[in-house]
């Protein structure tokens, strides 16, 4: 299994849950597009939102950030249901919230 990809359990119901990097279309026209300001101001709190999608048998998951520098790396996860159960084909859009802080000025 890759490191974006682990089980854990749901809390709920228990049926096990594949926790996979989402899935981002941006050759689809319909998909939103990520919510990032143009400009950011060094040690300035930072709000985005990063649109992922999948099936009736996803829901959104955890988003993780990480900063070194002037990068910043967002990747969103989203849950796969696994298990014995029916899921819906429809497509559904997730937005992932994180607050990026860059430590330095400059351009990224």
């Amino acid at each position: 299994m890759a490191d974006l990809e682990r089980f854990i359990h749901a809390e709920d119901d228990g049926l096990p849950l594949l926790v996979k990097a989402g899935f981002i279309g941006f050759d689809d026209e319909h998909w939103p597009l990520p919510e990032v300001p143009e400009t950011a101001t060094a040690g300035v709190p930072v709000e985005m939102t990063i649109w992922t999608g999948e099936t009736g048998c996803y829901s959104i998951g955890e988003t993780d950030v990480a900063v070194t520098g002037r990068i910043a790396e967002v990747t969103p996860f989203d849950y796969l249901t696994t298990g014995n159960h029916v899921c819906t084909d429809h497509l559904a859009f997730f937005g992932h919230k994180a607050t990026v802080v860059f430590p330095e000025p400059g351009a990224a």
